[in-house]
C-alpha cells in the first residue's frame, strides 16, 4: 500500500487498509468488521469501523459504517444515513451508554464508492480533531456541516480534499 493517497483513482478500502490508515492517523480504532460478529466483541471505548454485510454473505462487503464509543456514549455514523443495524444496536446495549447519537444526513452520493474515506475522515474528526469536546451532537452536526446535502455530488472533491490534508499533515 501506498504512503500517498490518489483520491483521483481510487479503490475501495479493505479492512487492512483501514487498520493500516487508522494507525496512522491516531485513531483509537478497536474493531473492523462485519456487523454480525459484533455480537462477540466485548464494548469499550473507542472507535469501530462496521461492513454493513453479514460475514456469511459471499460479498467482501458493500458499505462501512461506524460507531464511537466514548465515557458511555455511543456516536453512530453512516455517510447514508442509514439507521442503526439491530446488531450494532445489540453491541451499544451491552455497553450501557447512556445516549445515542446519530447522523440521519445523507452525505454520500449512492454511485460513490468512498465509504471507507467518509468514515475514516469522520473518526478522525471525532477522535483526533476534537478529541477534548463532549459535545457529541454538536460534533456530529459540525462535521456534516462541512458537507452539501443538497448537492452530494460536490461531497466527494470535499472528502478528497479532506482527507489529502490529513495524509499530508500525518505520513
Amino acid at each position: 500500500m501506498n504512503s500517498k493517497i490518489e483520491l483521483s483513482n481510487i479503490d475501495l478500502l479493505s479492512n487492512i487498509d483501514l487498520q493500516v490508515y487508522c494507525h496512522k492517523l491516531k485513531i483509537p480504532i478497536k474493531s473492523i468488521t462485519f456487523k454480525d460478529l459484533y455480537k462477540y466483541i466485548k464494548p469499550e471505548d473507542g472507535a469501530y469501523i462496521i461492513n454493513l454485510d453479514d460475514s456469511t454473505t459471499k460479498k467482501y462487503g458493500t458499505h462501512w459504517s461506524c460507531l464511537i464509543i466514548i465515557n458511555s456514549y455511543a456516536l453512530y455514523w453512516d455517510s447514508f444515513g442509514l439507521p442503526i443495524p439491530t446488531p450494532i444496536k445489540h453491541f451499544i446495549q451491552k455497553n450501557k451508554c447512556k445516549k445515542i447519537y446519530y447522523s440521519i444526513d445523507q452525505i454520500q452520493k449512492l454511485d460513490s464508492n468512498l465509504c471507507g474515506y467518509y468514515v475514516l475522515y469522520f473518526l478522525y474528526f471525532i477522535t483526533v480533531l476534537n478529541k477534548r469536546c463532549n459535545m457529541y451532537k454538536y460534533l456530529i452536526n459540525r462535521h456534516n456541516s462541512i458537507y452539501s446535502v443538497e448537492n452530494r455530488y460536490l461531497n466527494d472533491r470535499i472528502l478528497q480534499n479532506l482527507i489529502k490534508n490529513i495524509f499530508n499533515l500525518n505520513l
